[in-house]
């Protein structure tokens, strides 16, 4: 599996590696996407980076890791937003 980064344009990847047929993970920004966000961010950021990759062998995370500091609200978002 590739781990996309968060300062690598995700569309592009998303392109790369689906054409490719790779699995592939990752993009947000841990930190203004996770640890500085509040739920609602989140959730979107996470909803945009499955709608994007949507049909392709794409796991969500984040770019690297999540922070140990991110509230368990933001990260229940996180996950919630990652069963729809």
């Amino acid at each position: 599996m590739f781990n996309v980064d968060h300062m690598v344009n995700f569309e592009k990847a998303v392109e790369i590696y689906g054409n490719a047929g790779k699995a592939f993970k990752g993009n947000l920004d841990p930190v203004a996407d996770i640890l500085h966000s509040i739920p609602e961010e989140c959730k979107k950021r996470v909803i945009s980076c499955i709608r994007e990759a949507e049909g392709r062998k794409y796991m969500v995370s984040a770019g690297c890791e999540i922070p140990a500091e991110v509230s368990d609200e933001v990260f229940t978002a996180f996950c919630e937003a990652a069963k729809l």
